[in-house]
């Protein structure tokens, strides 16, 4: 897991912890690797997923299909980024969305049970990772909410002034 260390501390998952405690979350959370081909599916709709996935290498992108096959690109997953996470913490929740690496890839898979529960030495590395993993859920939920209300303060604003 040590070759990954550079991905990992891009990663808001592990930020606020040092290489150490970065490894030693790792093995706490029983974090996998596999790697996936070109235009390979890493997660498809309709699945449920009990773990985050961490793109390690390569490039994927979120999407959305219809059923006549067109696809919507949601986003595009770059080294660091990481996905599933709103499915993997409401259990049985099928996914929305897939993920297709656009290019040779690697992915870790974190399970979420493990992550959410605190290990049996309480360690500050692992609370660390509960507290960023909460920030980004709630950041990933809340910023579209104050987009809005950013444009609508804008524009009251506006209608004020003139």
């Amino acid at each position: 897991m040590e070759k990954y260390l550079s991905v990992l501390r891009m990663c808001t998952l592990f930020q606020g912890l040092s290489d150490s405690e970065i490894l030693s979350s790792l093995n706490c959370i029983g974090a996998e690797t596999q790697t996936w081909e070109k235009n390979e599916y890493i997660l498809c709709a309709g699945e449920k997923t009990d773990a985050v996935g961490l793109l390690l290498s390569g490039n994927a992108l979120i999407i959305q299909e219809d059923l006549w096959g067109n696809r919507n690109v949601i986003t595009r997953l770059e080294p660091g980024d990481f996905f599933a996470e709103s499915f993997a913490v409401i259990p049985d929740t099928a996914l929305s969305v897939s993920v297709v690496a656009t290019e040779a890839s690697e992915t870790m898979k974190m399970d979420i049970t493990r992550i959410l529960t605190v290990c049996s030495s309480a360690c500050g590395s692992h609370n660390r990772l509960i507290h960023n993993l909460v920030t980004a859920l709630v950041f990933l939920y809340l910023s579209p909410v104050l987009f809005e209300l950013q444009q609508a303060f804008w524009i009251f604003c506006n209608i004020i002034i003139f």
